[in-house]
């Protein structure tokens, strides 16, 4: 994937680059550019700068022993943060947050949890966008849902020891809530929604297809509700 922002860059990691790839020191600050790779081959070039903030206002993210939600840990930022400012400041923050998270064992380890769950998050984005006329809200959304699954994979294997039961009932309920709900939009956003029908369905199919288990129910509740309040 390819993002370009004053202070990043995100491209494939086989490109050269003038940035230092090294092991980063936790809760210190460099002297030179650097580059971080993920396991999925993504690579964001980081200036020291924004390291040195990442780790004046944000030491937390540099720690491997815990994980708190972006959105949490945006809000509890102290000190200077000019280049995090601004919804689009955010969404940098929430790529450099997804950066770091993909330096830690344990995310590393739930990569396949994170990827199903972007394509979740990305699939629910894409509905209420379209049955609600888009805007910048939800190019915002999609430009944080690394960050958002990366999070909520990290976590996964405490589900894991939890009780499980047959989740066929609650997923039928829960699609069956994401289709009415597309049917009652369309019929008063008819302009927007309208002629966007099949792609919504198709959306719609996805999630029932990526929806595998409890957890991931779960977090399309969590993520839908806590995203997404229109009247």
């Amino acid at each position: 994937m390819m993002y370009s922002l004053s202070s990043c860059e995100i491209k494939p990691a086989n490109n050269s680059s003038s940035a230092k790839q090294d092991t980063l020191p936790a809760n210190q600050h460099i002297d030179h550019d650097t580059l971080l790779t993920t396991i999925n081959r993504d690579t964001l070039r980081l200036t020291k700068e924004v390291y040195n903030t990442v780790a004046d206002c944000f030491p937390s993210l540099l720690s491997p022993s815990y994980a708190t939600h972006p959105d949490v840990l945006y809000l509890s930022r102290s000190g200077n943060t000019d280049v995090f400012e601004s919804e689009a400041g955010r969404d940098y923050f929430c790529q450099v947050y997804y950066f770091f998270m993909m330096q830690q064992p344990k995310a590393i380890a739930q990569n396949a949890v994170s990827l199903q769950l972007q394509q979740l998050f990305s699939a629910i984005n894409d509905v209420e966008g379209r049955l609600h006329c888009g805007g910048t809200y939800f190019g915002h959304r999609h430009e944080r849902l690394p960050a958002y699954a990366v999070y909520a994979a990290y976590y996964y294997p405490e589900y894991q020891t939890e009780k499980t039961y047959d989740i066929a009932p609650q997923k039928r309920h829960y699609m069956a809530m994401l289709r009415q709900m597309a049917t009652d939009e369309m019929s008063i956003e008819d302009d927007c929604a309208g002629g966007q029908q099949r792609a919504i369905q198709e959306q719609l199919t996805n999630i029932d297809k990526l929806i595998t288990g409890k957890f991931y129910l779960l977090q399309c509740l969590t993520f839908q509700h806590q995203g997404y309040d229109f009247e």
